[in-house]
């Protein structure tokens, strides 16, 4: 197969039949970025990124695509394909145009620290995402950190699978790490890179260093702390040794995301592999269920609930149903929605009763199915409620991100979704506060519902 390099004078040139190339802006040994437009009144600026094809260009395109797409410091991938230029095959990546690009500031000039720190901040903050869901960016440098409205985002086109191989190994630099001459590409990688960047941020310059020698590179006496010993820590040949994203974090001053503590044991369900032959965990996980099924009968046989007397103002328990039944996805085994006189009361400040209210509809995260791969264990999420007397979410704020800025971001986009037959006191609807309690397991999302007041 004759390969055919990149070549900036393909100006004019349409690709996918639709992105013509309108001005060549820049390019490596290993692809070329030409500015292209949008279909539509008026037309919109784009680039288009070229690349030799291999065999997991499908992969790559649909990996980049869900990441950007999930990520708000990715640059959005609006398509990505193949094409064939002079009898040899392309991928291409069509994104959004970027005002700024850091390779072309530094030959002007530096960034100071303080820009440095600025910078740092979302790009850890992708690099930690993209971890936490098994993902490495795999080309972190200075021509893939853009400014895009104004907003600081990373290049997507490179985002892949953590530990996956590379067969670009011709094309190395100095910001790819040593473990990359195998082809691994792990977020150790990433971590190297960032070294790198944060040294040519600051002098211009990459810094000294032979990939044929086992020796970590060194670091400008130039640099200021803490950036110095932040490059230091991520520019160690051990991939072991070298710092991670919350290590860097840390050094900067930085909040450091913290798990939260587990509400409850893991699920039965969830067995190891290879311990499918240990019976004592399945005898464990069969008394446990048949206990707690004894307790809940025992529980509903002993209650001897009284109806309390409706109200004149208050809607029948059956129009409370219907609509509890018409909004709210269907859940295996689970009772109808109590109506308004059979929930729990209490009474309130001033002598009257208080009625707790119900869940009317429950709105349901929109996980990637790559991001519920990523799980391992149980990543909890915290949200607080306030609901208005209509039954309407009018805030909502986290008590526990967790660990993920991805699944506490799916996890508010939902809270603010659910919608609740109201509290009432004295037979009137009252605005209520709300947790709900966000556990993601692979494949899987458990959601919990507690009113905390009235």
């Amino acid at each position: 197969m004759r390969v055919t390099s990149i070549q900036s004078d393909w100006v004019g040139r349409v690709i996918g039949g639709q992105f013509s190339l309108v001005q060549w802006l820049g390019g490596t040994g290993h692809s070329g970025v030409f500015l292209t437009e949008l279909a539509g009144a008026p037309s919109q600026k784009a680039a288009i990124k070229l690349m030799p094809d291999d065999a997991g260009a499908e992969a790559r395109i649909a990996c980049a695509t869900d990441a950007s797409r999930a990520n708000a410091h990715l640059v959005r991938v609006v398509q990505g394909g193949r094409c064939e230029i002079d009898g040899s095959p392309f991928v291409y990546f069509v994104t959004e145009y970027a005002d700024e690009v850091l390779s072309e500031i530094l030959p002007v000039r530096p960034l100071t620290p303080e820009e440095v720190k600025e910078m740092l901040v979302p790009v850890l903050d992708t690099l930690s995402d993209l971890h936490a869901l098994g993902l490495v960016h795999g080309h972190l440098r200075p021509s893939n950190i853009l400014v895009v409205n104004d907003q600081l985002k990373l290049s997507a086109d490179s985002v892949q699978p953590a530990n996956s191989t590379s067969a670009e190994t011709a094309q190395l630099s100095i910001h790819d790490a040593p473990e990359r001459t195998d082809g691994t590409v792990a977020p150790a990688s990433d971590m190297w890179s960032l070294g790198v960047t944060i040294v040519e941020a600051l002098t211009q310059e990459t810094p000294e260093w032979s990939r044929a020698a086992n020796a970590d590179p060194l670091i400008p006496g130039s640099i200021p702390q803490p950036f110095a010993g932040i490059a230091a820590a991520c520019l160690r040949v051990d991939p072991a040794r070298r710092a991670t994203v919350n290590d860097v974090r840390r050094q900067l001053g930085l909040a450091v995301p913290v798990a939260a503590p587990p509400t409850r044991p893991e699920p039965a369900t969830q067995v190891e592999p290879g311990s499918a032959g240990k019976p004592g965990v399945v005898v464990l996980a069969v008394v446990a269920v048949l206990f707690a099924v004894v307790i809940a009968l025992f529980w509903w046989h002993s209650r001897t609930p009284q109806p309390a007397p409706q109200s004149s103002d208050e809607p029948s328990s059956q129009s409370h149903a219907q609509t509890a039944s018409a909004t709210a996805p269907l859940q295996p085994s689970a009772a109808p929605a109590p109506s308004p006189s059979a929930r729990a009361s209490a009474p309130v400040q001033g002598g009257g009763v208080a009625v707790k209210g119900v869940v009317a509809h429950r709105a349901m995260p929109d996980v990637l199915p790559a991001a519920y791969d990523s799980i391992r264990g149980t990543v909890n999420v915290r949200v607080r409620l306030s609901v208005s007397p209509a039954g309407e979410v009018t805030d909502a704020n986290f008590e526990s991100e967790g660990p993920s800025k991805y699944f506490a971001k799916v996890a508010m986009e939902a809270a603010r979704k659910w919608k609740f037959v109201p509290a009432r006191a004295d037979g009137q609807p009252v605005a209520s506060n709300w947790i709900l309690q966000f556990a993601f397991t692979r494949g899987n999302t458990d959601i919990n519902a507690e009113q905390t007041s009235p």
